[in-house]
């Protein structure tokens, strides 16, 4: 045992097991997804990959899956059309990527607003106050007048 690790019960040792195995889970489903979606990409075909975003997009939904996942792989596939660019000018690639960009984009903003809904019904079922923001007047901020 290390120094300053913390003794967990067995109930606690499985909470942080499945919740490592649901994080891996996670990551598995994007590197299948991206592969996909470069596929997709080089064989010109964008009904499949928007069928596939979709797909991720409802898995993403069921599985919980955070949001920045979906908005790193935006980023991924934005990363990739200069590259594509340059290799592959001619062919339709990086329109293609600029396309699946988008799609994960609006994907990932779906996913923000699923997990603000779910901490917000979270709230309300567990009857916690609402964070409140003090609004200030101008006037108060001035001083001396």
């Amino acid at each position: 045992m290390r120094r300053f690790e913390p003794v967990l019960t067995e109930v606690q040792q499985r909470q942080v097991r499945r919740a490592r195995l649901f994080e891996t889970s996670q990551l598995w489903l994007l590197g299948v997804f991206a592969v996909v979606l470069l596929l997709c990409a080089i064989r010109d075909n964008l009904l499949v990959g928007q069928i596939a975003v979709g797909v991720f997009a409802l898995l993403g939904l069921v599985l919980r899956v955070r949001a920045d996942l979906a908005f790193k792989a935006a980023l991924g596939t934005f990363v990739a059309i200069p590259l594509a660019t340059m290799l592959a000018s001619g062919t339709g690639v990086p329109e293609n990527l600029a396309v699946f960009g988008f799609l994960l984009l609006v994907v990932g903003v779906v996913f923000s607003l699923a997990e603000l809904l779910r901490q917000s019904l979270y709230d309300k079922t567990h009857k916690r106050p609402r964070q409140t923001v003090r609004v200030m007047r101008p006037s108060s901020l001035i001083r001396g007048v």
